[in-house]
């Protein structure tokens, strides 16, 4: 199919041409208006002239007509289509194999767009890109107006976790374009000169701003139910003390914050999920951060407090602190129940217990002391992440919990 393009030596003349062409929707916006030899070439989308030669007569002796060969391309209204634009445009072929992989769904963490495995990542599309300009593709991908207002200008895979890892480091996230920043390497000891090069990315969750670095940090799209419960649940939190022992990037803390926690108390074992907390909170909240060597005592209790360091410590960290009414206490089972036995003065605490449990196993707890779990994610195959939410009393009824709940499990 040939389209009418319009030239001229008049550089004047070529923005009110353009400018009349896209009034009557007739201007080839995919097709750069171009220069060669002093002449400048506008690019329609109409076949003969009779739509606008009347209308551009006045510029009659400065423009003549010519013919392109192009086939008017669909609007892109999805990935698949875009994809299909950008190969008609090179003159690529795109075969069934290669469209079975374009991505279907995907998040933006601005500014990066973060697609699924099995999708670019796949052996045919690394085949192919390995025989094209994938930084041409790609900048195609970003410019289109379905990701354009999103300002992204990153793209990379997301891939499972190693199950192994307790920090649940993303080791395994493929970039596809953008600058990352340096390839991972300081994962345990990173300096401000790490965090200052490094790649970050940002959400708002339920009106909260969250960040973190993707190539040293996961972050789980699906606890944006359970920060949105504690949200509703807690409206107002003005003389409580929380302890939130799987803090991570403040996935729950800030939750908890946001309805105006008294005292934080939070442990992480990861450095890098500490510093995009602390960049979350940094121009709104007093906080101090300890590493497991710092000194610590009730003197800090003053202050809003997150610890680098595994919960593990969370008892011996509180050797010196007089009993206090600890109203939420956010972790696992084992180390809430001695934090309540031995830090709670007052007669019930609520217990946000967090555990990987086997879906068989979910169905044994007694739910007299622990109610049905709200299944938060999956952990494994047949394992999900999921949180008890229960009212623990006396230190009575405590002990006959923890008796009861073992021999359940």
């Amino acid at each position: 199919m040939n389209f009418v393009k319009i030239k001229t030596n008049n550089s004047e003349l070529v923005k009110p041409i353009k400018s009349y062409l896209e009034s009557i929707d007739a201007l080839n916006k995919d097709k750069k208006i171009s220069k060669e030899d002093g002449v400048y070439s506008i690019h329609t989308k109409l076949e003969n002239t009779d739509k606008f030669e009347a209308e551009l007569v006045e510029y009659a002796s400065e423009i003549r007509y010519g013919y392109y060969p192009f086939q008017l391309l669909p609007e892109p209204d999805s990935l698949t289509t875009i994809v299909k634009n950008y190969f008609t445009w090179r003159g690529l072929e795109l075969d069934k194999d290669l469209e079975d992989h374009i991505p279907k769904k995907w998040s933006i963490y601005r500014p990066l767009l973060l697609f699924g495995s099995d999708t670019f990542d796949s052996k045919v599309w690394q085949d192919k890109l390995a025989t094209m300009d994938d930084t041409d593709f790609f900048s195609y991908i970003l410019s289109n107006r379905l990701f354009v207002n999103s300002r992204v200008s990153n793209i990379a895979i997301n891939k499972p976790i190693i199950e192994s890892d307790v920090m649940r480091r993303p080791f395994n996230i493929k970039p596809l374009f953008g600058d990352f920043g340096p390839p991972p390497s300081n994962y345990d000891n990173p300096t401000e000169f790490d965090f200052m090069g490094a790649f970050w990315c940002t959400v708002v969750q339920n009106g909260i701003f969250q960040t973190w670095a993707p190539y040293y940090t996961m972050f789980s799209r699906g606890n944006i139910k359970e920060k949105a419960r504690i949200l509703d649940t807690y409206k107002d939190l003005k003389q409580s003390v929380v302890f939130d022992l799987y803090c991570g990037i403040g996935y729950f803390s800030l939750s908890y914050l946001k309805n105006g926690a008294k005292h934080l108390f939070c442990w992480e074992l990861n450095p890098w999920s500490v510093e995009g907390f602390r960049r979350a909170i940094e121009y709104k909240y007093a906080f101090k951060i300890f590493k497991r060597h710092d000194k610590f005592n009730y003197d800090i209790f003053l202050q809003e407090v997150r610890k680098n360091e595994s919960n593990e410590y969370v008892l011996s960290r509180l050797e010196t602190f007089p009993k206090h009414q600890l109203p939420i206490a956010h972790g696992s089972w084992d180390t809430t129940r001695e934090l309540i036995k031995h830090h709670s003065s007052i007669d019930s605490t609520i217990a946000h217990i967090h555990e990987n449990v086997h879906q068989m196993i979910m169905s044994k707890f007694d739910t007299t002391i622990l109610p049905t779990p709200v299944k938060v994610k999956t952990f494994a195959p047949d394992i999900w992440h999921v949180v008890f939410v229960s009212t623990i009393v006396s230190s009575a009824l405590r002990d006959d919990a923890e008796d009861r709940l073992e021999s359940s499990v």
